[in-house]
């Protein structure tokens, strides 16, 4: 196609070359729980704690606003504890949360796939031994199996962040008490399949128009937004398809992309890279986090080149206090570099180059 340029960063597409039937990722066992996203997730591990109207859920400062709407439409009180510029724990701030609030729970995030520091770790053990429910947020890591890393007595996962398929893996060893038996009846998942299934037409066959597929992801959105407030267990063919996934090459591919980046951009005084190549240990990381001055002019103009940087996340004081300084930092100035297995090094090479021109 003529003025043609492959996007970098966007919604996932059906991609049959990571999919294979000799593979199959699951181990099921009693600790696992098969749900068809985050949101169900989070609702199920709500229900499952049977929460008292006096007691608190502690979330991050920095976090997804649609975590903050689960428990507010789920009538759970709720307070903040601070993540500084680094995106570390402040283990004072949680401290002192639990010396103000009846605190069941502490809810974390391992960002954009990233374990926490060895002391952050013992700190949280330290409250598991206070009777407090640790709940870890590992949706911005790939994983089917539990990782070395995992702590929370609840561990969960999304796996559209990673795959144009829906589905979620929570992971407890409490005794499971909340229902999970029923399927989404909404029509999310035909605008969402049809979305991803023309979008693989106009990515690799150069079949439709963008506005034509971007159009129906907007209306799954809305359609996924707007659905009923329950628990869903994971669609059937999603759990198959997931089964299948190639996890490995999906790993190497993200990899090589997160290492080529970092050699490109760590020695750029302008670029405040988040997680060394170091870090790079059993987990699969979302994306390349920058922070950066200009963050949104720079992004507006990345979009004239067909990349696509999605931030994570834009919070605003209607949910989350502004003397959270620091959260606040990180969102007017965090970008996400897109690293899948969708882009080549030669994507990688242009992604960079443009960043660089417009920095």
């Amino acid at each position: 196609m003529e003025g043609y340029l492959k996007p970098i960063g966007g919604e996932f597409w059906f991609d049959l070359n990571m999919i294979s039937s000799e593979i199959d990722n699951f181990k099921e066992n009693d600790e696992e729980i098969y749900l068809d996203g985050g949101q169900s997730a989070i609702k199920f591990i709500i229900e499952n704690m049977d929460v008292r109207e006096d007691e608190y859920i502690l979330l991050p400062s920095y976090l997804c606003l649609d975590i903050v709407n689960v428990f507010i439409e789920n009538n759970i009180k709720i307070a903040f504890y601070d993540v500084n510029r680094k995106l570390e724990i402040n283990a004072e701030s949680i401290m002192k949360n639990i010396e103000n609030y009846n605190v069941k729970a502490v809810f974390f995030i391992d960002y954009f796939g990233f374990p926490h520091s060895e002391d952050t770790i013992r700190f949280f053990n330290n409250l598991k031994n206070r009777e407090i429910i640790i709940i870890e947020d590992a949706v911005q890591s790939l994983w089917f199996n539990p990782r070395n890393f995992f702590i929370g007595d609840y561990v969960f996962n999304s796996y559209r962040k990673f795959i144009p398929i829906d589905g979620s893996i929570v992971l407890t060893k409490y005794d499971i008490k909340a229902k999970y038996d029923r399927s989404d009846s909404s029509k999310y998942y035909e605008l969402v399949n049809t979305a991803r299934s023309c979008k693989m037409l106009f990515q690799e066959f150069h079949i439709g128009t963008e506005d034509n597929y971007l159009k129906l992801f907007d209306k799954a959105k809305k359609e996924y937004l707007n659905r009923e407030n329950s628990i869903f267990k994971i669609m059937p063919k999603s759990k198959k398809l997931l089964s299948n996934i190639n996890i490995d090459n999906i790993k190497n591919i993200r990899i090589d992309n997160y290492r080529y980046i970092y050699n490109r951009l760590k020695n750029n005084e302008n670029i405040k890279i988040i997680f060394g190549e170091n870090l790079l240990k059993d987990n699969i990381p979302l994306g390349f986090p920058i922070l950066i001055n200009n963050r949104d002019e720079i992004r507006k103009s990345l979009m004239t080149n067909s990349i696509y940087c999605p931030i994570h996340w834009n919070i605003n004081h209607s949910f989350v206090p502004l003397s959270f300084k620091d959260s606040y930092y990180l969102s007017s100035h965090v970008l996400t570099l897109p690293i899948d297995q969708r882009y080549t090094s030669k994507d990688m090479e242009r992604l960079v180059d443009n960043l660089l021109f417009y920095i």
